[in-house]
């Protein structure tokens, strides 16, 4: 996504809207999506966690930034699966 697209994105959305991104690991991916969400303060966290949780209850609304290279702890342990198993199937 190039500047020009993400600024069209954002013209849609309420100019006092708080922007949040993905928390914890390292390196970066490009912008794909913005998605508009509600959430809550994030109580008794660890260092590496968000201070926000997402909560449909709540009238905190915010942007989300997100990209959908950007995995979930459970689909990164999937596709290390995956790759292992090919790699144990090579072997034999």
């Amino acid at each position: 996504m190039k500047v020009c697209d993400l600024i069209k994105l954002l013209e849609d959305q309420p100019v006092d809207m708080e922007v949040v991104v993905e928390s914890y690991e390292e390196g970066v991916d490009p912008v794909t999506e913005l998605k508009a969400i509600s959430v809550s303060d994030k109580e008794n966290r660890e260092w590496y966690e968000g201070i926000y949780e997402e909560n449909t209850q709540s009238k905190h609304n915010v942007l989300l930034i997100k990209s959908k290279y950007n995995r979930t702890e459970a689909e990164t342990d999937q596709v290390g699966d995956q790759v292992s198993d090919q790699v144990e199937r090579g072997k034999s």
